[in-house]
């Protein structure tokens, strides 16, 4: 669905309460904007692997997929230096080292957390939340 709309040159706003959706979704918006920049508003990072995650549960893979850590099906695609975690409070030490390492941006929760995506906007990048 969301490439019929991206193919109708639409821009779409796909809200879900399944995260998981996503690990479908980001990599069609990847292929139709390879620039695009995931904005993750969520508590959870969502960059675990079936490997650094031993329960299993796969909400918490829903951005590793398309940015490409692990093989999830449906593709990936997304630069993972173009993944935002805007908000999230309950970080995994995995997914932590990605944060200290430069490869993905944490932006936390605050009253003016937003006032630092005029940036990306100016840029021209388009951004998923």
């Amino acid at each position: 669905m969301v490439h019929r709309l991206f193919a109708k040159n639409s821009k779409p706003f796909t809200p879900s309460s399944r995260c998981t959706a996503y690990m479908a979704t980001l990599p069609v918006v990847a292929r139709h904007h390879p620039v695009a920049c995931g904005v993750w508003l969520d508590a959870h990072a969502d960059l675990n692997t079936p490997h650094s995650y031993p329960t299993g549960y796969i909400g918490g893979f829903t951005i590793a997929g398309p940015v490409g850590l692990w093989d999830s099906g449906p593709g990936g695609g997304l630069d993972l230096s173009a993944a935002i975690l805007a908000g999230a409070r309950d970080i995994g030490s995995p997914e932590q080292k990605l944060i200290d390492d430069g490869k993905v941006t944490w932006v936390p929760a605050g009253t003016d957390w937003w006032k630092d995506y005029g940036a990306l906007l100016k840029a021209g990048r388009v951004i998923i939340g």
